[in-house]
C-alpha cells in the first residue's frame, strides 16, 4: 500500500475520533475518548503529529482543530507526558514546534489564540532547562510582522509566556528581545487590537524587566512610553485602563524609577481620577495607593 495513503487514512481516522469526542452522545464521546487515549499511550509522537497536522489544516473543522490545540496544551501540563515530550529526539520536537508555530499565522482567530497557549505550554517545559532558545528570536521577529493577525498572536504568546515562566527562567538577552518587541508595539498608530494586546502583554512582562529598570536609558524609554501614551487625547477607555495598570505595576515593582516623572504622572492620574469611567478612575487612584504601600 502507498504509505502516503496510509498516512492520510490515519489522519482521517484520528479526526473522526475527535469528532466523536465532540459528540453530544455520551456513548459516542466515551468511545472517541478511549481510542484517542489509547493512541496517545501507544504512540505518543504519532498522536502529537496527528494533532499538529490537523491543527495546521486550514480546511479542517475548526472545533476539531481547537480540540487538538487544547489536547496538546493539556497533556503537556501532566508530568507523565512532560517526561515523554522530553524523551522525544530533538528533530521530532523541532518538527512539532515548527508545525505549531505556523498556526500563529492561521486565518482563524480562535486557532491563533489556542496556538499561543500551546506555545506557552512548551516554553514552560523547555525554557527553564535552556532549550528552545530560538523562540525568543522568532517571537521578537513575528511581533513586527506586516500581517496584523500574525503580529497580534505573537504578542499574545509573549504575554502567556510571561504568565507561565519566572524571571529567573530567562536570561537578559531573551528578556530584552521580548520586552522591546512589546515596547515597539505600544504605538497609537498600530492596529487598535494589536495595540491593546501589546499593552496587556507588556503589563504581564513588567516583572521580567528588573535589570532594564536599573539602567537609566532603558528605564527612561519604558516609563516615558507609558506616560506619553496616557497623554494622548481620544484614546479608547479600555486602552487607558490598560496603560494605567502598567503605571500601577511600575509603581509596585520599580517605584524609584518614577521619581523624576512624578509631576507629569500627578497631572495624568488626577485627570483620570475624574473620568466618568469607573474602572479608569479606580486605576488612577490605585496608582497612589500602591505608591503609598511602597
Amino acid at each position: 500500500k502507498n504509505p502516503c495513503n496510509l498516512s492520510f487514512q490515519t489522519k482521517m481516522s484520528f479526526s473522526s475520533n475527535i469528532q466523536k469526542i465532540l459528540s453530544s452522545d455520551n456513548i459516542i464521546r466515551k468511545e472517541g475518548e478511549f481510542i484517542i487515549q489509547q493512541q496517545l499511550d501507544l504512540n505518543f509522537l504519532s498522536c502529537l503529529n496527528n494533532c499538529c497536522d490537523i491543527l495546521t489544516n486550514e480546511i479542517e473543522d475548526q472545533k476539531v482543530r481547537q480540540f487538538c490545540a487544547t489536547f496538546i496544551k493539556n497533556i503537556l501540563s501532566k508530568e507523565e507526558y512532560i517526561n515523554k515530550w522530553e524523551s522525544l529526539d530533538q528533530n521530532s520536537r523541532e518538527t512539532l514546534k515548527t508545525k505549531i508555530l505556523s498556526c500563529l499565522a492561521s486565518n482563524s482567530h480562535e486557532i491563533r489564540c489556542a496556538t499561543s497557549l500551546v506555545i506557552a505550554s512548551i516554553c514552560r517545559i523547555e525554557v527553564p532547562k535552556g532549550n528552545w532558545n530560538q523562540i525568543f528570536e522568532i517571537l521578537s521577529s513575528t511581533a513586527q510582522h506586516t500581517n496584523d493577525n500574525y503580529k497580534k498572536s505573537s504578542i499574545i504568546t509573549i504575554g502567556y509566556i510571561a504568565q507561565d515562566l519566572k524571571r529567573t527562567d530567562l536570561n537578559q538577552d531573551q528578556i530584552n528581545k521580548l520586552l522591546f518587541a512589546l515596547t515597539r508595539n505600544l504605538d497609537v498608530n498600530n492596529n487598535i487590537e494589536v495595540f491593546k494586546c501589546a499593552i496587556t502583554s507588556f503589563l504581564n512582562f513588567l516583572p521580567f524587566a528588573k535589570q532594564n529598570f536599573q539602567k537609566i536609558d532603558e528605564r527612561e524609554i519604558l516609563v516615558r512610553k507609558i506616560i506619553e501614551l496616557l497623554s494622548y487625547n481620544n484614546l479608547r477607555d479600555d486602552l487607558i485602563e490598560g496603560l494605567l495598570k502598567c503605571l500601577v505595576e511600575m509603581a509596585s515593582l520599580y517605584h524609584s524609577a518614577l521619581n523624576d516623572k512624578m509631576s507629569i504622572i500627578t497631572n495624568i492620574t488626577c485627570k483620570y481620577m475624574k473620568s466618568p469611567n469607573k474602572e479608569i478612575a479606580i486605576q488612577a487612584i490605585e496608582f497612589w495607593n500602591t505608591l503609598c504601600k511602597e
